[in-house]
């Protein structure tokens, strides 16, 4: 048999051919976006995060309150039987140096912003802007906590009550109650060492100010029963519950101006390293800022909606657990909705998030709006699954809706508006966890990695970039 060399070479040269045709428009339809990847430009949009669950209407509204975070409780400014309006004050926890790390955070953000205008920090502005801050912390240490101390251990009368901002220096008031005449039932206020002012009648029915210089006194008892009296107020009063964290506080305002004019100083000697990193800098400090802000919000409790204080489990000075009910406010008559979250999204879900609710029996074109007024962040099972109950309350009723209908709630646990964003499946993970795109050069020669910093992954799929990109940039994503 003979075999046809010349045949066989032609039918190899034919499928090399087909071979580098296949695997040359696989190449272009990847660099044209046609095959497993594609191209995206990097854009700006909002993005939303959702929880959706299923729920039942209830007739009356039971919610058990309880700070997010652990801490000492500062104040309890409610009572059982009180009846409180919607957003009222009803707690608060001590702060400790948080109220200073904010005021440190929104310095830098005014440095962060003023570098990427690419100008030059303005020292005196921000020596200003601390200045306003270190006054208000001092006006707070030296005002807070005062009390009128007797001369003697053997007066009975309830000591009178300090009141006001002081503006002044340290030191001590001596203050003397004397009848204007013998003859005279009004009685006038002596006030001598730190200030001289002339004599002052006593109010019978209001506080009475106490020098010039911001405060205020008030006496409980009857007029009569405080004459010939002799009182001291010491200005800080160091004895008071509230003076170390004041103290605190004050001392960490002065070093927070010391730092930021130091950071500025320094901003002045040297550029600015690219808009996209300025960005990013002043991105991070807007959020350091927003993480401070939401810290002081975890240390006030209030009230989710008007209603009556049927519990108060906590005293000042007592330890709060993280998550325990400190204060249950009810709201009789008021409809709401209970939902069980799972464990997933439990921890998105934060008091205060705004909700989109519809009705099953009802139907999809009656959208009612409403918000989270509690989360149970001890679990409860069903079916053996751990679920965490959550209530909200509806923001206006609708004559439709009864107790015990079924709703679908969609509850927006967070939302950031004209941010940097991709597709999700365009970020990839390296070993260690950190995250990087893939971005084509503009003559579409070459690729390269880029590390980025990502944020909020929204409810449809995309991903928030918080550093690593400046916008415009051609990225490769997985179809």
């Amino acid at each position: 048999m003979k075999i046809n060399f010349r045949n066989i070479k032609k039918r190899w040269f034919l499928g090399l051919i087909v071979i580098v045709i296949l695997v040359g428009g696989g190449w272009l339809a990847f660099k044209n976006g046609n095959g497993d990847y594609e191209m995206l430009e990097v854009e700006r949009r909002d993005l939303v995060e959702t929880v959706r669950v299923a729920g039942r209407v209830e007739a009356e509204v039971v919610s058990d309150l309880g700070f997010p975070v652990s801490g000492t409780v500062r104040a309890v400014l409610v009572k059982v039987n009180d009846r409180v309006g919607l957003g009222a004050r009803l707690a608060t926890l001590d702060l400790g140096t948080l109220s200073a790390d904010l005021r440190a955070a929104e310095a830098d953000i005014l440095i962060k912003q003023a570098e990427q205008g690419n100008t030059s920090v303005n020292l005196e502005a921000i020596e200003k802007e601390y200045d306003t801050l270190v006054q208000s912390a001092k006006r707070s240490l030296l005002s807070e906590g005062l009390v009128a101390e007797p001369s003697r251990s053997s007066y009975t009368q309830t000591p009178p009550t300090v009141s006001g901002l002081y503006d002044g220096p340290e030191g001590t008031y001596k203050i003397i109650v004397k009848r204007e005449a013998v003859t005279a039932n009004d009685y006038e206020l002596r006030v001598f060492d730190l200030e001289n002012p002339a004599f002052v009648e006593i109010a019978e029915t209001s506080a009475t100010s106490l020098g010039t210089r911001g405060l205020f006194i008030d006496f409980p008892d009857d007029l009569d029963d405080y004459q010939d009296t002799i009182w001291y107020v010491t200005i800080p009063n160091k004895k008071s519950s509230v003076y170390l964290a004041n103290k605190n506080t004050y001392d960490e305002t002065i070093r927070s101006r010391n730092r930021a004019l130091e950071e500025a100083r320094n901003s002045l000697r040297s550029q600015s390293s690219g808009t996209s990193m300025a960005e990013a800098e002043l991105a991070r400090a807007q959020a350091a800022a927003d993480r401070i802000r939401a810290e002081i919000g975890q240390r006030v409790l209030t009230a989710p909606f008007a209603g009556t204080v049927s519990a108060v489990n906590i005293d000042p000075g007592e330890s709060a657990g993280a998550n325990e009910t400190a204060i249950s406010l009810i709201s009789a008559g008021q409809l709401g909705v209970v939902v069980d979250l799972p464990e997933v999204d439990s921890v998105k879900v934060m008091t205060g998030d705004l909700a989109a609710i519809t009705i099953d029996s009802i139907g999809e074109d009656l959208v009612l709006t409403g918000k989270v007024v509690s989360v149970n962040r001890s679990e409860s099972l069903t079916d053996g699954v751990p679920v965490y109950e959550a209530r909200l309350v509806f923001d206006e009723l609708d004559e439709q809706i009864a107790s015990g209908m079924t709703a679908e709630v969609t509850i927006t646990t967070s939302v950031k508006n004209n941010v940097l964003a991709l597709p999700a499946r365009a970020v990839r993970y390296k070993d260690d966890g950190s995250t990087y795109v893939v971005v084509r050069s503009a003559d579409g020669k070459s690729d390269k990695e880029v590390d980025v910093a990502t944020g909020l992954r929204s409810t449809d799929g995309w991903m928030e970039i918080t550093a690593g990109l400046a916008g415009m940039e051609n990225v490769i994503v997985k179809s």
